[in-house]
C-alpha cells in the first residue's frame, strides 16, 4: 500500500494528515493495494479512529475518488461492508451510505 493507505489504517489519523498526503500526491486516493483496496477501504476498516474524524476523512475520500465506493476488493468486499463489519461506528456507516455518489450523472 501507499502512505495514504497506511495513514487510513492508523487509529491516530487526522483530516489534516490526509489533506497533506493528497496535496503532495493527488493521485494517491486512486491507488490500489495488492489486495484491491482503495484508501477508502482502509479507512472503513479502521475501527480505532475517532468517529467524527473518520466521517470528515470519509467525506474527503469520496469527494476525491467517488468510484471507490463501488469498488470491490479482490475478495469482493466493498467499503460499506468494512464500515458495517465492526459494528463499533454505526453513525460512520450510516454517514457513508448517505455520501454514496450518484455516478449516473
Amino acid at each position: 500500500g501507499s502512505g495514504i493507505h497506511y495513514a487510513c489504517d492508523n487509529p491516530n489519523i487526522t483530516l489534516n494528515i490526509i489533506q497533506l498526503l493528497i496535496g503532495a500526491a493527488p493521485d494517491s486516493v486512486r491507488t490500489l493495494t495488492w489486495s484491491g483496496k482503495f484508501p477508502l477501504h482502509s479507512l472503513c476498516g479502521n475501527k480505532g479512529v475517532d468517529e467524527s474524524t473518520s466521517i470528515e476523512i470519509l467525506t474527503l475520500l469520496i469527494e476525491k475518488c467517488p468510484e471507490a465506493v463501488f469498488h470491490a476488493e479482490n475478495d469482493g468486499v466493498l467499503p460499506i461492508h468494512r464500515a458495517f463489519g465492526g459494528g463499533e461506528h454505526l453513525t460512520f456507516a450510516v454517514c457513508s451510505l448517505k455520501r454514496i455518489p450518484d455516478l449516473s450523472e
